[in-house]
């Protein structure tokens, strides 16, 4: 799961085939040093902390916060209430089906494929440019 000022919500892909297994993620990005996500990190007890590679010398450096598996989705159904806009939509959409679309061992059958994409485009669907759904 992959938002600026809420977190990124969003299933991030480890791989680009689509019967790869496919890893939920929660992503908190900073700017603001890294002491934040070092708190987030404390409060939770679980993730890491990645650095964000500099374009440019006079960049300030920068950080995030990420969480996968299971243990994001636990995070994200705590946090859920606190989310804005689109995300409420797809994160509410992730903690209802996610886990049933989403085989443990990474292995689709066909009718898995088929409900699978479905449901990548419906989260997909769920958008700033898309009308809020209330779930």
């Amino acid at each position: 799961m992959s938002v600026a000022d809420e977190g990124i919500v969003q299933p991030a892909a480890k791989a680009v085939d689509v019967l790869s297994p496919r890893l939920h993620q929660l992503r908190v990005p900073g700017q603001e040093g890294r002491e934040p996500n070092s708190y987030i990190r404390s409060v939770i007890g679980c993730g890491r902390i990645t650095n964000k590679a500099c374009a440019r010398p006079h960049h300030t450096p920068s950080f995030a916060y990420v969480i996968h598996g299971r243990q994001a989705l636990e995070v994200l159904s705590q946090v859920v209430g606190y989310l804005r806009t689109y995300k409420v939509g797809r994160a509410r959409l992730l903690l209802e089906e996610y886990l049933s679309v989403t085989p443990r061992n990474g292995r689709y059958s066909a009718e898995q494929v088929e409900a699978r994409q479905d449901f990548e485009r419906r989260f997909f669907a769920l958008s700033l440019r898309a009308p809020a759904q209330a779930a």
